[in-house]
Order: C-alpha cells, then structure tokens, then sequence
C-alpha cells in the first residue's frame, strides 16, 4: 500500500558511533523522541565478520519500532534502524540504501551516512555523534552544517571514547554538547521550540535587524549587510533557537551582553558552502567564456584568473579543469 503524504518522516536522525557506542547508545536511546514522527538511523562500527545483535540489543531500552536496515527500506516516522555490521548505509529521498563495506583501513561509514541525509533532506536532517575512536564523522558534520542541517555530540568527557566526538567538536560546527542520556531531551526542546521560527521571515522588523548587524560589527568587526537576507535569517534563525529566544529583539540583547554569542553567530555565517560547479548553469557560462578567451590567446600567453573567496579550493579546482579542458588537455 502506499504511503500517505503525512506518514512521511518530520526529521531524518542519523547516529553515528564507534568504540563506547553500545553504552552510548543505551543512555541516548531511552530519551529519544517518540511519537514525534522522526526517523533514526544508527550506524556503529562493528567487525563485519561477525553477525550483530545489536537491534535486539537497543530494543530493550526503547519504545521506538527497532528494526534491522534491509536495503531499498522506505524510512518510516518513529523506527529505529541499525544497519548491518558488513554494510554502510546511505539515504537518497527517503529510501535506505545498503552497500558492501570493501577493503581494510579507516571506514568512513557515519560521513557517508552524515553526507547523504544532508543531501536529500537538508535542514531536515539531525547527525548524533557518539563515542569512538578515529575521526569518522568529521566530513559528515561539514556537510550536514552546509546543508542547514543540525549536529548534536555527545560530550567527549562523558564518552568511553573522545575520539570521534573530540574529532566532530574540533570543526567548530557542532550545534550541541552533551551527556548521551540528555541528547534526546534537548533534540525535542530545539525541534519543538525551532518549528515556527525556522526563518526570521515573520519575525525580523527591518529596523532590528540593522540594529542586530551594527551590534555584531562592534562585538566582531565583521560586517553583515552584504549578506544574501535569507542567509541573514536563517544563520541568525537557528542562533535564537539555540538559545530559545523567540524575539530578534531578545536575540539583540544577548548579543550585547554575551561574551561569545556575537562569535558563534559569526562562525555560523562562515561555514563553508562549496562543491565542484556548485552553481552549474553559471559554469556552463563560465565554461564558454574561457574558451572564448583561450581561443584568442597565443600559445605563450598567460591567463590569470581571480577566485575570491574560494573555501576549500573547490572553486578554483572547477575554474582549472575548465581551462584544461579548453586547452585539450
């Protein structure tokens, strides 16, 4: 039978843990939303040669439907998947995706869980990073924070082990630290309080918010004004409902009188967006432009381009593969 259009998933939570992460999860599962119509997903490093019991495990210590993860599985409102020992697991729409862990090394099974959810459900999207060792996780946080997602670790002093959360925490993306056994509680405080203000679209008198970005000139010397107004509020949006203030006139005061709110705002405003033609139809433009200009060129001279505020390189990365390409190489 098909799915009702409101049986779909309100908020897609991907959990992902390593080394420590049965007793992590033992503490974070009891408090887990229930009812709320969010799916969860949890991914932990386990051998692969070797079965897993780990959805009868984690029944025990909740009243979500715990269910092992098959693949082309359609994502159901209050489940529990665990995905199987052998496999990593991604999400495109709403449907999960199970494949075969290949090779030896480092596995980097929670970023492309992490990574896929960002991609198909954006600020619907909630990573959990719990104990472990290595830094799986790292890459997943980025691109959840780009995506508008939210990323919630578990407190590195209250993990068996700080090395995945520890990892997580050092990119200056994570939205929440806590204990594992109080992460659910406070993901049903920010969701509740965050679902009629997830933009400052009706809250943001235009005079506040100049008001708001003269203050954060003075608190952080960076200047806002230019910024994209739905960046503005949605950067500024998530900030109010961290700190469960429903006012932008309330949020105006705690700038001013915090120490570091005015800093997390900016770190907020500064995480990356980048991707290889990110933008496509401007570098099908681009790409006509360069070879226009490479066509006019003697073979010794140089072509310069400028890639302001590149990121990460993605950017330039694109902009050279364009002039490869134009040169036939």
């Amino acid at each position: 039978m098909p799915r009702k259009n409101n049986d779909k998933p309100k908020l897609f939570v991907a959990i992902g843990t390593s080394a420590g992460g049965i007793g992590a999860l033992k503490k974070l599962l009891p408090n887990l939303p229930v009812g709320s119509g969010y799916t969860y997903i949890v991914k932990l490093h386990m051998d692969p040669a070797y079965p897993s019991v780990l959805d009868q495990i984690l029944a025990r210590v909740t009243s979500l439907k715990v269910v092992p993860a098959i693949d082309a599985v359609r994502l159901e409102p209050d489940h529990l998947y665990v995905t199987p020992s052998d496999k990593d697991c991604t999400v495109i729409d709403d449907v999960l995706h199970l494949e075969p862990i290949v090779g030896p090394g480092p596995r980097h099974s929670v970023d492309r869980l992490f990574a896929s959810l960002a991609s198909a459900h954006g600020s619907a999207a909630v990573g959990i990073v719990l104990s472990g060792t290595g830094q799986d996780g790292v890459e997943g946080v980025r691109a959840l924070k780009t995506a508008d997602g939210l990323v919630f670790i578990q407190d590195p002093a209250d993990a068996e082990f700080a090395g995945m959360p520890t990892a997580s925490l050092d990119t200056g993306l994570v939205d929440l630290v806590a204990p594992a056994s109080t992460l659910g509680t406070k993901l049903a405080d920010f969701v509740e309080f965050g679902a009629e203000a997830r933009t400052l679209d009706h809250l943001a008198p235009h005079d506040s918010l100049l008001a708001l970005i003269r203050v954060l000139l003075c608190k952080t010397g960076f200047n806002f004004d230019q910024y994209k107004d739905s960046t503005l509020h949605r950067r500024i949006a998530r900030r109010m409902i961290l700190n469960k203030l429903s006012t932008l006139d309330g949020y105006i005061r705690l700038v001013e009188q915090s120490d570091s709110e005015g800093s997390s705002l900016l770190q907020e405003m500064q995480i990356s967006i980048t991707s290889f033609f990110r933008d496509k139809a401007a570098f099908v433009t681009v790409a006509k432009t360069i070879r226009t200009i490479v066509e006019s060129k003697r073979a010794t001279d140089p072509i310069r381009l400028w890639v302001p505020g590149c990121a990460t390189g993605e950017e330039a990365f694109s902009l050279a593969m364009l002039i490869a390409d134009a040169l036939g190489e």
